[in-house]
């Protein structure tokens, strides 16, 4: 409309003086001439001024549709949550404003959910899971120290969808008034709280647990490491059979120390390098042999400054770990059928490791050596570690259970005395308590040490549970231990470690010796 108004203008403006001029031949063709160039020049002009109308028209387009996806962002199909990529463009523009070293990424996932689609087939698992993070966002919308994901403070959403089955949430470490460690463990425990203990679909119920990664941002950090290792914390923590696990430098996957460390475990696994050590246990007080514990003899084939959970973890990256244990297994049912034949009663006990644990198809092969070698189960013990016990992993009480009901007995291995753990024995049947005696020397500053020890060995027995204590590598620690109420132990000073070649003839010289002091 304001185009064909200027052309007319414009026309009127130009064909004006010429209702005047006069009537001569030259002039009328002069002004033909003008006239015709008037008309293209405004023809022109009217032609560029609709191109520029047009372009702002698009133009006011293209930025409608471009806010328009910036306040609609993109969600998943299933869970109607941000996805991914919305919560590493929130962690970037935060990390921007804040930094990094006031960020902290807590990603989780719900554990056993696979067997719904198993079960029930996708269809019915996408239900059970848009009703999960419903639940999810319904309860951490008003949790003022994550960061919201929402376009503004009227659409409050805490969490994204990232791949699979895991989410994400961001949390503002600027508004702590606590110590960090503190809160986040808190923020996990909330996060543990607000899941739904139960969802149905289809007369099929599932209990929901979660497992956590937690990542807690520093100067190095930009909004994609920091997501991924949340995840690498959260791969650990499956694997470690916790509830939640930390990510640290130190326990990166892919470093050139581990990798190195990796490969050589395969090669002394492939050469049959790593093999079983027997470590003896004793009654001091009966000097009668009561069992043997079962141990991997890899620190004269890997770097000995590694610990017993490093030793594993790097075990299971290399996938020996699930294959050494059932070696241990193996040649417990071994000896167990070996002492057997010689007239020796005793039990051998295999600690497991939390990986290890999570194994599906464990059970029955403990079960099936078990039945080839003749030897009732209930002369296996297996020792879990108490934070392992304690945890509130489900594959991991399913498989505490699975052996509880194939008969083999069940030892807590480094008993602290917690009331968690106290909780947890008078709660469960557990065969055997074992309690690190190393420290209760007679130096000045372990005598609170032989306190507590002295006080858990009553504790532990007046719930009829028999003790063991382990570490005792000298003939002080043996005097200390018997002293403050300890009987059976194993150590040292008992035997380091036998070969299983060398079980009999240890065993026969053993009870010699014993009949001789007697």
């Amino acid at each position: 409309m304001i185009a064909n108004r200027f052309i007319l203008l414009l026309m009127m403006l130009t064909l004006a003086p010429y209702a005047f001029a006069a009537d001569s031949l030259f002039v009328a063709t002069f002004q033909f001439f003008h006239l015709i160039i008037a008309l293209v020049v405004g023809a022109l002009l009217a032609l560029l001024l609709m191109q520029l109308i047009t372009y702002g028209k698009r133009r006011q387009i293209r930025q409608t549709k471009h806010l328009a996806t910036t306040q609609t962002f993109a969600r998943d199909a299933v869970t109607n949550l941000p996805v991914m990529q919305r919560g590493l463009t929130v962690l970037k523009n935060v990390i921007k404003e804040k930094g990094a070293n006031n960020i902290a990424v807590i990603v989780f996932k719900p554990v056993n959910f696979d067997q719904v689609n198993d079960v029930l087939g996708h269809q019915n698992s996408d239900l059970i899971l848009l009703q999960f993070a419903y639940k999810m966002q319904q309860g951490l919308q008003d949790k003022a120290l994550l960061i919201n994901l929402g376009n503004d403070q009227n659409e409050q959403i805490k969490l994204c969808r990232l791949q699979g089955l895991e989410f994400a949430v961001l949390v503002d470490k600027s508004a702590f008034q606590h110590p960090e460690k503190i809160v986040l463990e808190d923020l996990c425990q909330t996060l543990i709280n607000i899941v739904p203990k139960a969802i149905s679909v289809k007369s099929c119920s599932l209990n929901f647990e979660l497992m956590l990664g937690i990542c807690s941002g520093n100067s190095q950090h930009h909004a994609s490491s920091m997501m991924t290792d949340a995840c690498d914390a959260l791969s650990l923590a499956e694997r470690t059979g916790e509830t939640f696990r930390y990510y640290e430098t130190g326990h990166a996957i892919h470093s050139k120390r581990q990798l190195a460390l990796m490969e050589k475990l395969r090669q002394c696994h492939q050469r049959g390098e790593l093999t079983s050590l027997i470590q003896p246990q004793v009654s001091f007080i009966q000097d009668k042999i009561i069992g043997f514990e079962m141990k991997l003899d890899w620190r004269k084939h890997v770097d000995e400054k590694l610990s017993q959970a490093e030793f594993e973890q790097l075990a299971s990256y290399s996938n020996v770990l699930y294959p050494l244990t059932k070696m241990l297994f193996s040649d417990a049912f071994e000896i167990l059928a070996l002492t057997k034949a010689n007239g020796i009663t005793a039990t051998v006990s295999v600690n497991l490791s939390s990986g290890a644990l999570l194994e599906t198809e464990l059970a029955d092969f403990i079960a099936l050596q078990a039945e080839q070698n003749d030897i009732p189960l209930n002369q296996l013990i297996v020792e879990l570690h108490e934070k392992v016990l304690l945890s509130n992993a489900y594959r991991a009480r399913m498989m505490i259970d699975q052996l509880k009901a194939l008969g083999a007995n069940i030892s807590v291995d480094e008993f602290s005395g917690s009331y968690e753990a106290l909780k947890y024995l008078r709660r469960a049947s557990v065969y055997q308590v074992k309690i690190d005696c190393s420290h209760i020397d007679d130096i000045a500053g372990y005598r609170v040490d032989k306190t507590i020890v002295n006080a858990l060995i009553n504790l532990i027995r007046k719930m009829d549970i028999s003790v063991v204590g382990k570490g005792i590598d000298k003939l002080s620690l043996k005097e200390n231990f018997v002293a403050i109420g300890g009987d059976t132990a194993q150590g040292n000073i008992i035997h380091p470690g036998l070969q299983k070649e060398q079980i009999i003839d240890w065993c026969v010289s053993w009870q010699n010796k014993a009949k001789q002091l007697g």
